[in-house]
């Protein structure tokens, strides 16, 4: 067995230690000296690891082949193949960049967790960016936790998002929560914040009247105007907290795109 070039033997079943590494100079190796009846098959499971030689995304096929003294009769049947498509994580940036329907393999940090906004809906980032994470169900994740998925580019109402269907997920661990980055709030309506975790203040305007689940208000810190949307599933009540307009606050909360209005969701 000749492995494919980036991968590299880990083990089998066959009971038999094979010779080589699976190198095309190299080949693997494994000779059974018990003779098959006619008729009688004999199957083994073959264990590889991709290793960082794969640069690329894409689908990858090992053919090994089986030879016997005095030569087969019928060699059409002398191979067998098995292929696996391997994804390389990539930036959660260039996710971002991605198309709609495009898989991405990525690793980042919740930033925030299923039932912040709604159930379904989390937040995962890294040193490139952040990105919206929805599917069911949601898995459990804590704020902090370092995780690797491997999903399909999708969009809703202009916010991007890593979405069904999904091909692998795993939680790595707990690790340090993601501190907010530090904007202006001029900069939140220019899109170049969106997909961070964000922390901006100043003065409150535009608050209205305390009726509803919803709340929203703007906030300028003398650079220009952020747009804030309270979501109700959060649980925040702007009003009960005493806030009201021209009063100076801070916000820390999910920079991202809603039809195309940016905003901050806390």
């Amino acid at each position: 067995d000749v492995l494919p070039e980036g991968f590299v033997y880990v083990g089998d079943d066959s009971g038999v230690s094979p010779t080589g590494s699976g190198s095309a100079a190299d080949p693997l190796v494994w000779e059974f000296t018990n003779l098959l009846p006619p008729g009688a098959s004999l199957s083994f499971h073959l264990v590889v690891s991709a290793t960082d030689a794969l640069t690329a995304t894409g689908r990858y096929t090992n053919t090994a082949a089986v030879a016997v003294e005095g030569g087969d009769w019928i060699p059409d049947n002398d191979t067998a193949q098995a292929g696996v498509t391997v994804y390389r994580i990539v930036p959660i940036a260039t996710a971002r960049a991605g198309s709609s329907g495009e898989v991405f393999a990525v690793e980042g940090t919740v930033i925030y967790t299923p039932g912040t906004y709604n159930a379904l809906e989390w937040g995962i980032q890294d040193d490139s960016g952040g990105i919206a994470v929805y599917y069911s169900p949601a898995p459990s994740v804590s704020y902090g936790d370092r995780v690797r998925l491997v999903a399909t580019r999708g969009v809703y109402q202009n916010q991007e998002q890593l979405a069904s269907p999904v091909y692998f997920f795993a939680n790595l661990g707990s690790g340090p929560e993601v501190p907010p980055r530090l904007y202006s709030t001029g900069a939140i309506s220019t899109g170049t914040t969106e997909g961070w975790l964000v922390q901006v203040e100043g003065y409150v305007s535009g608050l209205g009247a305390c009726t509803g689940n919803y709340y929203s208000f703007l906030l300028d810190d003398g650079s220009g105007l952020a747009y804030i949307f309270v979501d109700q599933d959060t649980g925040v009540n702007v009003c009960s907290m005493g806030i009201t307009n021209t009063d100076y606050v801070q916000v820390v909360g999910f920079s991202t795109q809603f039809q195309n209005l940016y905003e901050i969701k806390p």
